[in-house]
């Protein structure tokens, strides 16, 4: 039993000590969960910023129809190049490990 009355002042201390370890372990667990938690939410953040980009550059393409029927589509230099610059930026900050590769 811990809290007996043979306990003396150096078993206390003992005592003291294993709780304040304890206390500091479950400290330092509180504190670096969220740091992982904002760091993940700031991933998902980025990979959202490219997925949207990627889809409004899809979206400025012109699909056309020629007389046969067969669909193709037109796509202007500046969408070409926007694209490019998009796929560039995300491999730059790919070894930073800012978006996911799935």
């Amino acid at each position: 039993m811990i809290f007996s009355a043979t306990v003396t002042g150096w078993e206390w201390l003992s005592i003291l000590a294993d709780t304040a370890t304890v206390v500091t372990g479950v400290a330092v667990v509180f504190a670096v969960v969220p740091f992982f938690q904002a760091r993940k939410r700031e991933r998902r953040a980025a990979d959202q910023w490219y997925v949207e980009r990627y889809w409004t550059l899809q979206d400025k393409k012109q699909p056309r129809q020629r007389w046969n029927g067969a669909v193709f589509v037109k796509i202007p230099f500046a969408i070409r190049w926007a694209e490019l610059r998009l796929c560039e930026d995300e491999l730059d900050v790919l070894p930073r490990e800012v978006v996911n590769t799935v």
